[in-house]
């Protein structure tokens, strides 16, 4: 895979980390948001994505689940508000075509917004 795009992000990621480099986990970003993309597009499947053994602190929804407070995209910087948004209503599940990611890092999640070629979501209060 192609990783030009997020290189100059690599600046903004500390060193490596739990054994993945910057460029890599860049790259794991980047290849959520190609795979959200698909899925967006309606071509796609939930991809799980390598743990790298960092807590997530940022939550990107390019699509939630319908009827959900705040399903539009967004991004929350609280897993709870973010399980609420992509969980069906009322229901304990994930609603399948929710497209959505968390990440240990803001930079990694514009990596994965970019990889999906959307624009970068309004954050919302937690």
């Amino acid at each position: 895979m192609d990783l030009q795009c997020v290189e100059h992000f690599q600046r903004y990621l500390s060193a490596e980390v739990t054994g993945w480099t910057s460029l890599a986990r860049l790259g794991r970003a980047l290849r959520a948001g190609l795979a959200a993309r698909n899925k967006l597009d309606g071509a796609g499947t939930f991809e799980r994505s390598p743990d790298i053994g960092l807590s997530n602190r940022i939550y990107v929804v390019l699509r939630g689940a319908p009827g959900a407070a705040g399903a539009e995209p967004s991004i929350y910087h609280s897993a709870r508000v973010y399980y609420q948004t992509v969980r069906l209503p009322g229901a304990n599940q994930f609603y399948p075509r929710n497209v959505s990611r968390a990440f240990p890092s803001r930079v990694e999640a514009e990596a994965y917004v970019l990889g999906a070629q959307a624009l970068w979501p309004p954050e919302r209060e937690d």
